[in-house]
């Protein structure tokens, strides 16, 4: 399949009529240079293995306006992936979301029991700049990893209701833009893994909120970073939970000859209840040959049961 080629035979005139009509196993070849003439409209891809790369020849942009705030009209997320997995080679995507939004919530990419997502020599622009320069809506992000509609985990689950692992894989990428890089309520069922790349943003590279339902006690998030220069104004890791959210997602942070930069934020930050020596167990770091500028305080932990506030 192929879109923006008027004179090929089985061309679309947009990426979401593409996605529609495209079977399992297909790919999808972008003919086209800069943007189309109108937005594109939500893509939702359905227990299907597609890929999506651009024309030889050809620098497509993939450009997502919104239309308002009726989310029966124009869904927060530009690209859903429920089941299957998609492939991205050399494709720019762009999420502009204008000052009348007057919503948040918005997403480039939901991730809903997907297999697999792999984007190679691709650019993720958010435009979500207030006038200052910062953030225009904070619940913005690049990547939303989310629990299936309807699935409650209110009884810890056992070996064989396990969620399955969801794979992010970057390679010779960069995301910019006002929005964290990942979040979501089944960020435990992600592995992600970014060789070669930039992020640049002005809020932080991963959100962990606390869930009021029961989490996997054995799964955790993954994040292995390899020669990934990463600006994050706010930091690189906020957990932040209430009284009634107890329940935190452990990660473990591979970075390996990387920049990390701050805007004199700390890299992790913890908020909750939660003691400072449970906080602690939530994160493992492993950094080697790693640069880090624009900051003093690596960890800081807010515990409101201690009411201390520790930092390292």
């Amino acid at each position: 399949l192929s879109v923006g080629d008027a004179l090929r035979p089985g061309s679309h005139a947009t990426l979401a009529d593409a996605c529609r009509k495209a079977v399992s196993g297909q790919v999808i070849e972008l003919d086209y240079s800069g943007r189309l003439k109108e937005p594109e409209t939500p893509i939702l891809l359905a227990q299907r293995k597609l890929t999506i790369r651009a024309g030889e020849g050809h620098e497509p942009i993939v450009y997502f306006r919104p239309l308002g705030p009726d989310r029966s009209l124009y869904p927060r997320s530009m690209i859903t992936l429920s089941g299957g997995s998609l492939t991205l080679v050399n494709v720019h995507i762009v999420l502009e979301i204008p000052p009348l939004a007057r919503s948040e919530g918005w997403t480039l990419f939901e991730m809903v029991l997907a297999d697999n997502l792999r984007l190679e020599r691709c650019t993720l622009t958010i435009r979500n700049a207030a006038e200052d320069f910062s953030a225009m809506y904070r619940d913005v992000s690049f990547f939303n990893i989310k629990v299936p509609p309807g699935t409650e985990f209110s009884q810890p689950l056992d070996s064989e209701a396990k969620v399955p692992r969801i794979e992010i894989e970057l390679r010779n990428c960069i995301a910019r833009g006002e929005a964290v890089f990942l979040r979501g309520d089944a960020l435990n069922s992600a592995d992600i893994q970014w060789e070669n790349g930039l992020v640049a943003t002005t809020e932080r590279f991963v959100q962990i909120d606390g869930q009021t339902a029961s989490l996997p006690e054995d799964q955790q998030l993954t994040i292995d970073l390899k020669h990934v220069t990463a600006l994050m104004e706010n930091g690189f890791c906020l957990m932040e939970s209430s009284s009634d959210q107890r329940r935190l997602t452990p990660v473990q942070i591979d970075c390996t000859d990387s920049i990390l930069i701050t805007q004199n934020a700390p890299l992790i930050e913890q908020v909750g209840p939660q003691t400072e020596e449970e906080f602690r167990k939530l994160i493992k770091w492993n950094a080697d040959r790693c640069f880090y500028e624009n900051f003093d305080i690596f960890w800081k932990i807010d515990s409101l049961q201690n009411r201390d506030i520790n930092t390292w």
